[in-house]
């Protein structure tokens, strides 16, 4: 029986053969070793685009060369994905109108953070937030000055 398959098949891939493992993967995956519990990243076609590192850095694939292996990881749920982004963006320094929103426009409203569908919005539902987060790109802090902070920087008296 053997050999039967041996000769049957031996101009075919593995590929060929067992195509159920090497589905293309896309989504959020995380590795399930002890060494690097940080790591996070996002995938689409089996190939990593952003995510976070083994340090918990913010990375970016420039250069889309590392392929899944799905020996090392496993997918993430969405409830993960979204504490370590929200993570990030506290620790980036998103606040109420400190940044250009990603969506071209901005809601007054801002209750706090919510990711859905690979975007992060500063609002609770998700719904007419503004966009901090969208596939990989973060929003550009913008510097905003207190009033005390701008009259010491240009030493002049704001009414």
């Amino acid at each position: 029986m053997e050999k039967e398959f041996i000769i049957k098949n031996q101009n075919k891939t593995l590929k060929e053969l067992f195509p159920e493992h090497f589905r293309k993967f896309t989504g959020w995956a995380k590795t399930n070793t002890e060494l690097s519990e940080e790591w996070l990243m996002y995938f689409k076609d089996n190939i990593i685009q952003y995510g976070f590192g083994g340090s918990g850095d913010w990375h970016i694939n420039e250069k889309k060369q590392y392929e899944f292996n799905s020996d090392i990881d496993y997918e993430a749920d969405g409830l993960e994905v979204e504490e370590r982004l929200i993570e990030e963006a506290i620790k980036r320094g998103y606040k109420k109108h400190n940044f250009k929103c990603l969506s071209g426009w901005e809601s007054e409203e801002v209750y706090g953070f919510c990711f859905h569908n690979q975007t992060l919005f500063s609002a609770t539902d998700g719904q007419g937030g503004n966009v901090l987060f969208r596939d990989g790109i973060w929003a550009e802090i913008i510097n905003v000055m207190t009033k005390k902070e701008a009259e010491e920087k240009f030493n002049i008296v704001i009414k």
